[in-house]
């Protein structure tokens, strides 16, 4: 299940909800993810996401991320 490329991640099925939205760049942040595309959406941890996201953007308070399968991603970003 994890080797199948079924579950890899598609940048179109990216889906991103930023809170509150004016705080962020909706592009920089979209182009951050897209840099997971192709990796396996089970493998991928919030805290991954958190890590890359933070390193580049300030004003992170935090990262969720769900699953939409089977090969997308709903992440939302909550600023400070």
């Amino acid at each position: 299940m994890f080797t199948t490329p079924f579950f890899s991640l598609k940048s179109e099925k990216i889906q991103l909800i930023l809170e509150p939205e004016p705080v962020f760049d909706r592009t920089a942040v979209i182009t951050l993810l897209r840099d997971f595309s192709g990796r396996n959406v089970f493998r991928l941890s919030t805290t991954e996401i958190f890590t890359a996201l933070q390193s580049n953007i300030r004003h992170i308070q935090s990262v969720e991320k769900s699953l939409l399968l089977p090969d997308g991603i709903r992440v939302r970003v909550t600023s400070f």
